[in-house]
C-alpha cells in the first residue's frame, strides 16, 4: 500500500490482517489521491483537509516530495484539526497523537537545522518519514504488532512490472499470502494464478465499516479519516472494529 495521510479504517484493517505489511513509498505520486490529503466531519459536511508539499510532480517518487515549510504546515494542520473537533467526546485522544507527531517533527526540525548549521542547507522534511511515522503512531495507539517496512528498503529489479514486482516482494519477503484492498479486485490489477505459480495465496480483504455516533452530525458519514473515529470513540472501541472485516480467496 501506498503511504496515506491518516487513512480510512480499512487502512489499518489491513495492517491488523498482515504479518507484514509494505508501505510502496518508491512509487510515483498520484495528484489528487490520498497521500497527502484525506477528510474530516465539519459543521458543513464531509471537509477536506492537506498537507501542503512542494513541487508536486507524478513524475517524481513519493520519498522524493518534501513537505512545505513542514514545522509551520503540520503545526497549522493538527491546530485546524482540534479546532475541528474540539467538542469531540475523545478530543484528548486527538490531542495525544498529535503531541506525539509534533515531538517527533520537532526533533527532526533540531536535526535540520543542526545540518543546516554544519553544512550550509536544510533538506527538508519527506513527506514519507511524516506519513510513516504517524502509522506507526497508531500501530501503537492500537495495538498491533504488525512489521512495517518501507518498500525502498526492498531489493527492486527496475524491469518488473506492478505485478511481477509484488510477487518478487512476497518472495523476498517469505510471504505466502498477499492481502489486497477490495478496489484492487474491481481494478483487475492482479492475476490470483500469476500469484499461485509462484505458492502464494492472493487474498482480498472486505472491511466492515460499522456505524458510530459522530458528535457533529445526525445523519452518518462514511470513509472518513481515522482521526474521525478518533474523535468520536475510545481506543478499545476502535481496536475491535479495526478487527472486523472479512478475507476472501481470489479465484480469477
Amino acid at each position: 500500500m501506498q503511504p496515506y495521510l491518516f487513512p480510512y479504517l480499512g487502512y489499518y484493517q489491513l495492517l491488523h490482517v498482515a504479518d507484514t505489511f509494505v508501505i510502496f513509498d518508491d512509487v510515483n505520486f498520484i495528484k489528487k489521491g490520498w497521500i497527502n490529503r484525506n477528510q474530516i466531519l465539519s459543521s458543513i459536511g464531509s471537509e477536506r483537509f492537506t498537507l501542503p508539499i512542494e513541487k508536486i510532480s507524478q513524475n517524481k517518487k513519493i520519498n522524493q516530495h518534501n513537505i512545505h515549510k513542514p514545522a509551520e504546515s503540520i503545526k497549522k494542520l493538527f491546530t485546524t484539526l482540534k479546532i475541528n473537533y474540539q467538542k469531540a467526546p475523545y478530543i484528548t485522544q486527538l490531542d495525544n497523537l498529535f503531541y506525539d507527531l509534533q515531538s517527533w517533527t520537532d526533533g527532526e526540525m533540531f536535526k535540520l537545522e543542526a545540518d543546516k548549521a554544519n553544512y550550509g542547507h536544510v533538506k527538508g522534511t519527506d513527506l514519507t518519514s511524516f506519513l510513516h511515522q504517524s502509522i506507526l503512531l497508531l500501530t501503537k495507539y492500537l495495538s498491533l504488532n504488525t512489521k512495517i517496512i518501507l518498500s525502498s528498503s526492498i531489493k527492486n529489479d527496475a524491469g518488473l512490472t506492478s505485478e511481477a514486482r509484488i510477487i518478487d516482494i512476497c518472495k523476498q519477503l517469505n510471504a505466502t499470502r498477499y492481502i489486497n484492498p477490495p478496489n484492487a479486485e474491481k481494478l483487475e490489477l492482479y492475476t490470483p494464478n500469476n500469484f499461485n505459480k509462484s505458492g502464494i495465496e492472493l487474498n482480498y480483504i472486505q472491511p466492515e465499516l460499522v456505524e458510530y455516533e459522530q458528535f457533529n452530525s445526525s445523519t452518518f458519514v462514511n470513509y472518513l479519516s481515522i482521526l474521525d473515529l478518533i474523535a468520536n470513540l475510545p481506543f478499545t472501541e476502535i481496536q475491535n472494529r479495526v478487527a472486523n472485516y472479512n478475507l476472501r480467496l481470489a479465484t480469477k
